[in-house]
């Protein structure tokens, strides 16, 4: 909370990783807990991904080979695909080019 003071608690779990509803019991200090952060599994699977398909854009959602598909995998029904693209956009990551994500500054970043 010191990190992100203004941060409500969905985000701060999409931050941390952590389950929203354990969130707040973490910062009343009932729960210590410590987990991967989502955004970065997230990314790494981006990279992957572009790497792979030799691309810089990702199709935002379908079935399979889409971002909603790789954040199923990462977020595991615990975060929608709009959160977690909204953390990504907000912190630069990728851009967003209508039916696709952009993802050039995320395999710059890397």
């Amino acid at each position: 909370r010191l990190k992100y003071p203004d941060y409500s608690y969905v985000r701060l779990s999409i931050v941390t990783g952590i389950n929203r509803r354990t969130v707040a019991k973490i910062l009343k200090g009932e729960a210590f807990l410590h987990y991967a952060d989502k955004v970065d599994l997230l990314k790494s699977y981006l990279t992957s991904y572009c790497q792979t398909h030799n691309t810089k854009r990702i199709l935002k959602k379908g079935k399979c080979d889409s971002f909603e598909s790789l954040c199923n995998l990462v977020a595991n029904g615990t975060f929608t695909s709009y959160s977690m693209a909204n953390e990504l956009l907000e912190k630069g990551f990728i851009s967003d080019k209508g039916r696709y994500y952009n993802l050039s500054s995320l395999i710059e970043n890397k």
